[in-house]
């Protein structure tokens, strides 16, 4: 089954996430205009926020304001859907990034550099993926 192309490109606000079609379909962006370093991911008109947790804030929450839906766990290289639907995924960060569940590659991304440019990100992902949780993994993976 063939994974969905979307590329991720840095724009004046944030990281943006574009379909094959050049549409948007979701950003990174920060949370206020005042507070720099307070992030969140604004998806299918949906506001999720991102808050730094764990030992020199290596890992990642991912709340809509009521309940966390995504957390990060950086010693076990996982990402944790929490919830009554718990769903565990493993990453490989290096060159490339890798998200795996149950050993089947569910995200795929690429960075492409330019000299003195910042990164255009190719993303393949399967069907089953939310954009909520791609957007998440280039958060965590690109920071």
């Amino acid at each position: 089954m063939p994974l969905k192309r979307y590329t991720a490109k840095f724009e004046k606000r944030g990281l943006t996430l574009f379909s094959e079609s050049n549409s948007e379909i979701g950003k990174i962006t920060r949370a206020s205009k005042i507070i720099s370093w307070k992030k969140c991911i604004v998806c299918d008109s949906k506001r999720y926020h991102i808050r730094s947790t764990g030992f020199l804030w290596n890992d990642i929450e991912l709340s809509d304001g009521r309940k966390v839906i995504y957390y990060t766990d950086f010693g076990k290289d996982r990402i944790v859907k929490a919830g009554e639907d718990i769903r565990v995924c493993h990453f490989e960060l290096g060159k490339g990034m890798r998200l795996y569940e149950q050993k089947k590659l569910i995200i795929d991304i690429q960075p492409h550099t330019k000299w003195f440019k910042n990164p255009v990100f190719t993303i393949e992902m399967d069907d089953s993926v939310d954009e909520a949780l791609a957007l998440l993994f280039l958060y965590y993976s690109s920071k």
